[in-house]
């Protein structure tokens, strides 16, 4: 057989070893194997200077792609993800309004009230459990630092006033505040 162990054969080629395999062939093999030399030789061969992917043109594909991903990768300011405190309620705060005297209140929902149905209607329990604590990433704020309103029977939530350590923005100096149930 011609042309075995090629990788690839052209469209000229392809139509002559079909044509030499209809010769060998039975009838309604042979037709069809002469009906595909026929779409073989209808094809057009490809350009001679038609780009053709090669093995060096991936090499250097990820060249260029390392050389501009390394630099960025060690030139990027590093953003951590420190897991959240444990305890046995845990919740992030987030969209913190600032107050006249400095300091920033949120709204938590894990620390409102209790919500609970009777008969088809939502009814809010009050309880004051033990005082949650404010924690700046891992460590924890001061009680000096934060405050807790009372629960109030038309909110389902609790608002949370905070002072952080170095008195900055809360939503935008990048650390995480959470108030946990220990």
């Amino acid at each position: 057989m011609a042309g075995v162990g090629k990788m690839s054969y052209s469209n000229k080629e392809m139509e002559t070893l079909c044509l030499d395999l209809a010769d060998k062939a039975e009838p309604l093999e042979a037709s069809a194997l002469r009906e595909v030399a026929q779409n073989y030789r209808a094809i057009s061969e490809p350009a001679s200077g038609q780009y053709e992917m090669k093995y060096w043109h991936i090499v250097l594909a990820t060249i260029a792609i390392y050389a501009v991903w390394s630099p960025l990768y060690f030139l990027a300011p590093r953003v951590s993800f420190e897991p959240p405190p444990e305890g046995r309620r845990v919740e992030q705060l987030g969209k913190f309004n600032e107050t006249p005297d400095g300091r920033y209140t949120t709204q938590t929902y894990k620390f409102g009230p209790g919500v609970s149905s009777e008969n088809g209607v939502r009814v809010f329990t009050y309880t004051e459990e033990q005082t949650p604590l404010v924690y700046e990433g891992r460590t924890p704020l001061p009680k000096e630092n934060y405050e807790f309103q009372q629960l109030h029977p038309m909110n389902a939530w609790r608002f949370v006033t905070i002072r952080t350590s170095d008195g900055t923005d809360p939503s935008k100096n990048g650390r995480h505040y959470y108030v946990v149930l220990p």
